[in-house]
């Protein structure tokens, strides 16, 4: 499981919220790279994080996860499960059954070997 930084949705430079983190839009990857190295340092965050550089932003561009999205990626490299909001929000619950789901499937995947999971060398 990880977490990718994206663009930031309330920079103070552009749509300043009152409470909200007082960054400015970062306009490199090095300027992104630092803002998200200070968000996980304050928020103490503990899964891997990646930084969508600002720079064509790839990632934004591929998946559109703005202002928050949940993707379960199987151990092929596919989106396994993309769950949709609810009343602006999303089962957590389901969202925590999928990535188990895809645990089980890659392990088992794992333990039959390439020839035997029908994946190919």
């Amino acid at each position: 499981m990880l977490t990718v930084y994206v663009a930031e949705a309330h920079a103070q430079d552009e749509w300043r919220l009152s409470g909200s983190v007082m960054v400015d839009q970062p306009r490199s990857s090095a300027e992104r790279l630092r803002v998200a190295r200070r968000f996980r340092a304050a928020l103490d965050w503990r899964l891997p994080l990646l930084a969508d550089p600002p720079e064509g932003e790839p990632f934004e561009r591929r998946f559109a996860p703005w202002p928050i999205r949940f993707y379960v990626i199987g151990h092929d490299g596919r989106v396994a499960y993309l769950p949709e909001p609810i009343d602006d929000s999303f089962d957590l619950c389901e969202v925590e059954r999928q990535v188990e789901l895809a645990i089980t499937r890659a392990q088992a995947g794992a333990a039959l070997g390439p020839a035997e999971s029908g994946e190919s060398a």
